[in-house]
């Protein structure tokens, strides 16, 4: 944990600069204090060789014959760079421009290199002596050599002793520098830390807030938060009228069923969503009320607006177009127009008003029938196969002499068998434009559609007596079939009966073959994949057709 923090603080401090941990006017007042106490120039400079603060007691010399040159400027900018890199100690050189003693050494912070602290223009015992040497040095940086000297001879002279004890001083102080750097670096580190927690305490919170009032799923208000407001609300003249709608998601089960969980969480958000999107009003309330069930709450919202209101919703479902079964909701409305009807009683006339809505979708919705458009129009099922099938399933049940009920049962168990391929859309498609590379496991997972079918048929009333049919439509005689590999006379007759035909109606209208043909394969299946008995009768009955 400790190295980690340490590592953390090491990534940090590349962040900061010299400005960011230090008063700069204070640190100039401290240059200025220690250039006139020793007598000597001081600056504190990037660890590029940057002025941070303005010189202190720089010397004429200095400022106004080697820094007025081009050439001085730059080697007073790479010396001041040079000096300033020794992290572990001080150095001391001339001045590449006069041969002055300079010194510098490194402020660091955390390991970081921030600035550097130089003094020097030091004039040393014996550098005026070579008049000569002192005129080359002026011309080499483009001064006027007189004016050189002149200004060079104002300087103090000190020995090298002296200065380097002068030195050894400012090396402490530079040595604090650095150590209160790191303090005031930790401590702006446990300022931005606290303001970080802070915010996250604050997030949390309003997290936690949110989560109170709010549907996790659907991001719909939460049912006590929609009881809070009908209490906020009731007796309030100045919200009336009050509708409420009442919502209730059609056909969830069937979603989670076929399509999995995730289809269905889907479904509830979206019918959310468009609850939410067209509300009339800005103080309208949409709550997710347990399970399928939403309310909404319209304040100073009339019967005609709250009318609109659901029509909008309902508009908004028959246009979705990101969905495989259009969204479908129930909606019921109330308004109390006055205070003397409790908001209780218009909730409770608001969900008769659902439920009768209810009633009438279902009455007019044939699901069973939107299901097949749709395999039918995406082309995983051939209408005219189907009808074919049905043709003869009709005919096949006329001569084994069966009646009216029977055949209907099966007509309508062949119907209903394949709507499982809805929730396996993606899959049959692959597997119909890939027909060579199509995997065992893909077509497994295909497979499943016949329990699929099962469950829904199992939903409706009028499609429930065939449901125990469906799931054995594509079971094999010889117990190879699935779903659950029945065989022999554990199959039921009806079941096999469209077995037999679907297999025929494939072999004569997919692949092309022939009747004859599809009567030969019949024939060489039959006590394998097909009952025997009724493989014979379907056989006869083909060719009494002729």
């Amino acid at each position: 944990m400790k190295k980690d923090f340490e590592e953390e603080l090491h990534k940090n401090i590349e962040n900061y600069s010299f400005e960011d941990l230090f008063d700069i006017e204070v640190v100039q007042k401290l240059a200025d204090s220690i250039s006139q106490t020793f007598e000597v120039g001081v600056v504190i400079t990037s660890p590029e060789g940057k002025p941070i603060t303005k010189p202190s007691n720089f010397c004429s010399f200095c400022m106004n014959v080697v820094r007025k040159t081009e050439k001085g400027l730059q080697n007073c900018y790479h010396s001041d760079e040079v000096l300033g890199s020794n992290h572990e100690g001080i150095t001391i050189a001339p001045c590449l421009s006069a041969g002055l003693l300079d010194a510098g050494t490194s402020i660091v912070v955390g390991g970081k290199h921030i600035a550097s602290c130089l003094v020097g223009q030091v004039m040393i015992e014996g550098l005026l002596d070579d008049e000569e040497l002192n005129r080359q040095r002026a011309l080499a940086i483009g001064a006027d050599p007189d004016v050189y000297i002149d200004e060079l001879k104002k300087i103090p002279v000190r020995s090298r002793e002296q200065f380097e004890k002068m030195v050894k001083h400012i090396g402490l102080v530079v040595q604090q520098l650095s150590e209160l750097g790191y303090r005031n670096f930790l401590q702006k580190e446990e300022i931005l830390y606290r303001k970080k927690l802070e915010v996250e305490i604050e997030r949390e919170r309003d997290m936690l807030q949110y989560l109170n009032t709010h549907d996790k799923l659907t991001g719909l208000h939460s049912r006590d938060y929609f009881e809070e407001m009908l209490s906020l609300y009731e007796g309030n003249e100045e919200y009336y009228p009050i509708a409420i709608v009442s919502a209730d998601v059609n056909y969830l089960k069937l979603m989670n069923d076929v399509f999995g969980h995730l289809a269905g969480d889907r479904l509830l958000k979206t019918i959310g969503d468009f609850l939410m999107s067209q509300l009339p009003t800005d103080k309208g309330v949409v709550a997710r009320y347990g399970g399928d069930e939403m309310q909404v709450i319209l304040p100073n919202t009339d019967y005609v607006t709250a009318r609109a209101y659901c029509k909008a919703v309902q508009k908004m479902c028959k246009e979705a177009t990101n969905c495989v079964l259009k969204p479908s909701v129930s909606l019921g409305v109330h308004v109390a127009n006055t205070p003397k009807e409790t908001l209780a009683s218009c909730l409770r006339a608001a969900d008769e008003a659902m439920y009768h809505d209810k009633e009438q979708i279902k009455s007019k919705q044939n699901i069973i029938n939107d299901i097949l458009n749709i395999l039918y129009k995406e082309k995983v099922l051939s209408r005219s196969e189907v009808g074919h099938a049905c043709a003869l399933i009709s005919e096949f049940g006329t001569y084994l002499e069966y009646d009216f009920q029977k055949v209907n049962e099966i007509l309508l168990a062949e119907q209903v068998q394949d709507l499982g391929l809805v929730a396996f859309l993606d899959e049959q498609r692959f597997i119909s434009e890939n027909t060579y590379i199509n995997s065992i496991s893909q077509q497994k997972k295909v497979r499943q559609h016949v329990e699929t079918s099962h469950r829904i048929a199992k939903m409706f009333e009028h499609t429930l007596p065939v449901a125990s049919i469906v799931l054995q439509t594509h079971e094999c005689y010889n117990g190879t079939g699935y779903p659950n590999r029945l065989k022999g006379d554990a199959i039921f007759p009806e079941a096999m009966i469209i077995y037999i035909i679907n297999a025929y109606v494939t072999m004569v209208d997919s692949k092309g073959g022939t009747k004859q043909a599809a009567i030969e394969r019949l024939e060489r299946e039959k006590g394998t994949r097909f009952d025997p008995e009724l493989t014979d009768k379907f056989i006869e009955f083909l060719n009494s057709k002729e």
